[in-house]
């Protein structure tokens, strides 16, 4: 699985507006309401997230929150991306603030599937110059692209 079938550009953006882990959540709901392959609203993306975050913090280090969780209603699996210049205070694993967010949420049946891509997007963001890449882009296109080219040139032929 490759997070290129997983990420659509609508639901990237290298410029998140938020500057508490609520909003983030909220922003980050948004993102994944977006990109038209899901009849979800963003509540109800807000929901599931919140309620991941209760059981303990998605913020995992180094800068980066997976925010997860599954979804009854959804068909497949879906990742939003958001950047923070500034970072959030998202109570993560070392306590410094967050600057890369991936939101992955989930179908309720699919949990080899969600396990496999919060491995994935753990394994790629482990890698301190791709966070670094990552975070000079100045676009959600360029944002993407990183991404994407990153993934690719991890997953090899």
């Amino acid at each position: 699985m490759r997070l290129a079938e997983l990420v659509r550009l609508e639901r990237v953006t290298a410029r998140l507006e938020s500057q508490s882990k609520e909003d983030v959540l909220a922003e980050l709901a948004g993102l994944l309401a977006s990109g038209g392959d899901s009849s979800i609203d963003s509540a109800e993306f807000l929901r599931v997230l919140q309620a991941r975050e209760r059981l303990r913090s998605t913020g995992v280090g180094s800068g980066v929150a997976i925010p997860h969780g599954k979804v009854t209603s959804l068909n497949h699996l879906i990742l939003a991306v958001g950047l923070s210049a500034d970072g959030v205070d998202f109570d993560a694993a070392d306590g410094e603030p967050v600057t890369i967010f991936m939101a992955l949420a989930a179908p309720v049946g699919s949990t080899g599937d969600h396990l496999r891509a919060l491995a994935r997007i753990a394994r790629l963001c482990n890698d301190a110059e791709f966070r670094r890449r990552l975070l000079v882009c100045k676009t959600d296109e360029e944002a993407y692209e990183t991404l994407v080219s990153e993934d690719e040139k991890q997953s090899g032929p």
